[in-house]
């Protein structure tokens, strides 16, 4: 079956893994360049903004997904603010 998702951002992407996984032919459509949503950055002049930061709040969000889909589940190491 074919399957067509509308959107590049964390839940489009993750959507396609799932359901690629399952089986599914899964095309993704973004109107932009790059990936959209938290998945994406952006620049003002010489200034460059990560849109995703603050998604990583809630950890067991993505732990559970990399374990759902096979895959090891990335060390993060917090460190000093500056």
């Amino acid at each position: 079956m074919n399957v067509v998702i509308v959107g590049s951002g964390i839940g489009g992407l993750s959507t396609a893994l799932y359901l690629q996984r399952k089986g599914f032919q899964v095309t993704v459509l973004e109107k932009l360049s790059e990936p959209g949503g938290r998945a994406r950055n952006f620049s003002v002049g010489e200034f460059s903004f990560d849109m995703g930061p603050s998604w990583y709040l809630m950890p067991e969000v993505f732990q559970k997904f990399y374990r759902e889909v096979g895959e090891e589940v990335p060390e993060i190491e917090k460190v000093d603010p500056l």
